[in-house]
């Protein structure tokens, strides 16, 4: 559903996709909801990848990736 969100530019759900990071238990999980921040012009969304990128770079990085591919 996440990533429907993010295709459809829906951002007015950020702040419960953002909380749902921490409670996520597998990397796609992650992996998607870092897709939808990265899509996001939310200010909110900027600071939570800032963030994760010091915590899991290599799980921002392969979701950077995968968003160019899905372009």
């Amino acid at each position: 559903m996440i990533d429907d969100l993010r295709r459809w530019g829906w951002w007015d759900c950020t702040t419960e996709v953002l909380s749902a990071y921490a409670k996520a238990k597998s990397k796609l999980a992650k992996s998607t909801i870092l897709r939808y921040a990265l899509s996001s012009p939310n200010a909110e969304c900027a600071t939570f990848i800032a963030a994760t990128r010091k915590t899991e770079p290599d799980l921002v990085a392969k979701a950077e990736a995968l968003l160019k591919l899905l372009k």
